[in-house]
């Protein structure tokens, strides 16, 4: 019979152990690498809409209208600038299909840094 008990036991043990286990918080994302010349898509792992600053500079890079709304697909959109001010992610993005490789250089330079205002 104590054989019996143990084992019923060990299975009591190993049951609330993987209801612990299950009960807990997931993992906070950790910091947030550069994503300059990423996707939006790629951003969205590290924040939350409340931490993420989006600003869409095709006005001043590209010299058509801003067309960024939440609703487009994420992949559509690269980031060419990106900062972190008092735990807000601030991203200048483009449409990807309209960056060029003189863009991408002038990104991977931090030539558009400045259009992000949070950032200054």
């Amino acid at each position: 019979m104590s054989t019996i008990l143990r084992a019923a036991a060990a299975l009591l043990v190993c049951a609330a152990v993987a209801v612990v286990a299950g009960c807990t918080a997931e993992p906070e994302p950790g910091p947030v690498p550069n994503l300059v010349g990423e996707t939006l898509l790629e951003l969205r792992p590290y924040v939350t809409d409340e931490t993420l600053l989006i600003y869409d500079i095709s006005l001043p890079v590209l010299g058509i209208d801003p067309a960024y709304n939440d609703g487009q697909p994420q992949g559509r959109w690269e980031i060419v600038a990106q900062c972190l001010e008092r735990g807000t992610v601030a991203v200048a993005v483009l449409p990807a299909d309209e960056v060029t490789a003189e863009i991408q250089r002038n990104a991977s330079d931090s030539q558009y840094d400045e259009t992000i205002a949070d950032c200054s």
